[in-house]
């Protein structure tokens, strides 16, 4: 055992009640979902905003060559 389940053990208490733990549990896995659900809205975020540059830049090129052209 670690010296922490050492000194549970030997004194018979710990700091705040199994009950204080798990109502404490489903707050830390949820705020770790919205976090996870965050991190993947970033990342298509992030995605979506190469994938707009880039069709923007092949959408200029596509402008100047038909503007060049209709000049002459």
């Amino acid at each position: 055992m670690g010296s922490y389940w050492r000194s549970v053990a030997s004194t018979g208490s710990s700091v705040g009640t199994a009950e204080e733990a798990s109502s404490q549990l489903p707050t830390f896995t949820e705020q770790e979902q919205q976090m996870k659900k965050v991190e993947k809205l970033t990342n298509q975020l992030h995605h979506m905003t190469c994938a707009r540059n880039e069709l923007r830049g092949i959408l200029a090129n596509y402008t100047n060559k038909d503007l060049n052209n209709s000049f002459f």
